[in-house]
């Protein structure tokens, strides 16, 4: 009886303590990171073949579920995924580009002479330096700049009249702080 009597009496405190104070838990803020990934394919006969595409930090869910929240948002890392290419020895110099919707580059990233094939599937890492990382952060942290341009190039292919195709994939990794409700 003594046993069931101090198990209410514990649970009645219990819920006074909790209905008087709230929960004892607070919220904290929640890091969240945000991939985009802009799908890019190059392709033409010349020894040197570039294609263009746009994008917007919008369109990725994660950032359009978090936007009204979103406390801070800062750039994380970058890489180029070769996914295919044809023939199968094309080799060049690889050169991503990433603008702001305004067309001003915010990074160049240049590997020369590579044989794309050894790539396929495996990232390259665009390693930045220090002004291409401001650079970046400033331009995202400014509210309502989330549109973006990709250009990847292959310059100084064995000009032989085929065609040259890179399938590839520009990867953006941001990191954002969530307020929490």
């Amino acid at each position: 009886m003594k046993k069931t009597m101090r198990l209410v009496v514990v649970m009645l405190l219990s819920v006074i303590m909790f209905s008087n104070t709230g929960c004892i838990f607070e919220a904290k803020d929640l890091e969240l990171n945000v991939p985009l990934t802009i799908d890019i394919d190059v392709e033409g006969t010349d020894s040197n073949i570039f294609e263009e595409s746009t994008f917007d930090l919008g369109e990725s869910s994660v950032y359009e579920d978090n936007q009204e929240n979103l406390k801070n948002i800062e750039f994380l890392e970058a890489a180029f995924r070769v996914k295919g290419c044809q023939p199968e020895d094309l080799s060049g110099e690889l050169i991503v580009t990433l603008q702001n919707e305004s067309g001003n580059e915010i990074f160049k990233y240049k590997i020369d002479r590579i044989a794309i094939k050894d790539y396929l599937n495996k990232p390259i890492v665009l390693k930045l330096d220090k002004n291409s990382i401001q650079a970046m952060n400033a331009y995202i942290q400014i509210s309502g700049n989330t549109g973006f341009k990709a250009i990847v190039e292959v310059n100084e292919i064995t000009d032989d009249g085929k065609n040259h195709v890179v399938n590839g994939a520009v990867d953006i990794l941001f990191s954002t702080v969530i307020e929490a409700d």
